[in-house]
């Protein structure tokens, strides 16, 4: 993050921990903020603009089961951008 920077996260899908160096963090004036929650009504609000706006999910592969384990390595090493989908 640039001086003053702020880190806005949300989620926890790629693990519940993180380390930084504090001292850059403080040096530098940099604010880390957890997004709010949201109730049932706002995520249901939120899925109706999103399916009326025409939004489409990004989908990176779409695997067979069969391949499920190919899925998971890519998935592990981080080499996906957007969503697996796997099919039966």
């Amino acid at each position: 993050l640039r001086p003053q920077g702020r880190l806005v996260f949300c989620g926890a899908t790629t693990g519940v921990e993180a380390t930084f160096f504090l001292p850059h963090a403080y040096q530098l004036g940099l604010s880390l903020l957890g997004a709010g929650g949201y109730s049932r009504a706002d995520f249901a609000e939120m899925l109706s603009y999103y399916w009326a706006a025409g939004f489409e999910p990004v989908v990176d592969t779409v695997y067979p089961l069969d391949h499920l384990g190919e899925a998971q390595r890519r998935m592990e090493a981080g080499d996906v951008i957007g969503k697996l989908v796997v099919t039966p």
